[in-house]
């Protein structure tokens, strides 16, 4: 596949583009790690109940 790259620009580009994969691996972590904290928070048993009391409040 580089034959026609020298022996030493090979092992530049594998080190090159193992770094960036690996750079993208880490941001979508950190990115799916800042949406589980979004998350965490929300409760959705508690949050149904609160907004059906407040639906029965406001019916006539």
């Amino acid at each position: 596949m580089f034959n026609a790259v020298p022996e030493e620009y090979k092992l530049v580009i594998i080190v090159v583009v193992l770094g960036v994969l690996c750079f993208m691996v880490i941001k979508n972590n950190s990115r799916n790690q800042s949406k589980l904290r979004g998350r965490r928070g929300r409760d959705f048993k508690t949050n149904y109940y609160q907004r059906k009391k407040e639906d029965e409040e406001n019916k006539p």
